[in-house]
């Protein structure tokens, strides 16, 4: 390295050096990890030679403790680790491994929910505890894109983030295996009874666009109504605002689009059943 200068070798594995691109005097450190290829640098904080190197063996004293007890060496943010390994997912969108949109939803689970949560902590100090606490702590701090409560999609997609944070950071070895979350905690969506008034304004902003994409005779005449929802011949503004509509009521209920119409079958039966059960024991 160009910039290092007054280089002095304490043992294998531990030098001190000044650094020439600085303008302070002050000594640094560089240790080599214990049976790694990896060093870590860092500052003494003092330009005393003397000083330099009693501190420069109580930093590397304190290295091999932590490598010998598998404690973090390589302290960072989440929010560091994170924006790392969004550089990572970017790239493998652009080479066509993963889809730019998955990219994007990641970096707004980072953006808009663990970056309050755990955005300045320290990657090693974020365990079980931080891990289980996230669905209580979300939906105490925060509101569904369509509806008055998060999801439980939104949860579970922002928990998966931090996961593969949190697994990232095990494979470049900024914390030990052991800090791997274990389980998932258990979601339940509160019981929904009607829609909110927003929830409404929603439905009935695209509904009307729905029915008058449905019944301008301008538009689609002489199509017959036969015509109109015929799969391979429905106009395009008419399809366009069918799904529109199915987004908003998709989202109210699951807080996304269902996957496919298995998805959405499996929604329908599930409240009929309540409904049906409600009935029965009224």
């Amino acid at each position: 390295m160009a910039f290092i200068t007054d280089k002095e070798v304490l043992k294998s594995g531990l030098i001190i050096f000044r650094r020439g691109d600085v303008e302070h005097r002050n000594f640094y450190c560089r240790i080599k990890l214990p049976k790694e290829d990896r060093y870590k640098t860092i500052s003494l904080h003092t330009s005393d030679r003397e000083s330099a190197r009693d501190r420069a063996f109580d930093q590397d004293a304190d290295i091999r403790f932590r490598v010998k007890h598998d404690v973090a060496v390589f302290n960072r943010p989440f929010r560091q680790v994170a924006a790392d390994y969004l550089q990572t997912q970017q790239r493998r969108a652009d080479t066509g491994e993963v889809s730019h949109d998955r990219v994007k939803n990641l970096r707004n689970a980072f953006k808009k929910a663990l970056e309050d949560y755990v955005g300045s902590t320290q990657i090693h100090l974020i365990g079980q505890d931080s891990w289980a606490g996230y669905p209580t702590w979300r939906r105490e701090n925060g509101k569904g894109r369509f509806r008055e409560h998060i999801s439980d999609a939104a949860i579970q997609f922002e928990m998966g983030a931090l996961n593969a944070v949190m697994n990232f950071a095990i494979t470049k070895r900024l914390v030990p295996a052991s800090h791997r979350f274990e389980g998932r905690p258990k979601l339940k969506t509160m019981r929904r009874d009607e829609f909110t008034i927003e929830e409404y304004r929603k439905l009935h902003s695209v509904g009307r666009k729905w029915i008058r994409a449905a019944t301008t005779p301008q538009a689609h005449f002489p199509s017959t109504i036969i015509d109109l929802y015929d799969p391979a011949k429905m106009p395009d503004n008419l399809r366009r605002a069918h799904e529109a509509n199915d987004e908003v009521l998709e989202r109210i209920y699951i807080g996304r689009r269902f996957k496919n119409d298995t998805e959405r079958l499996e929604k329908l039966f599930e409240l009929y059943t309540k409904m049906t059960k409600a009935k029965v024991a009224a």
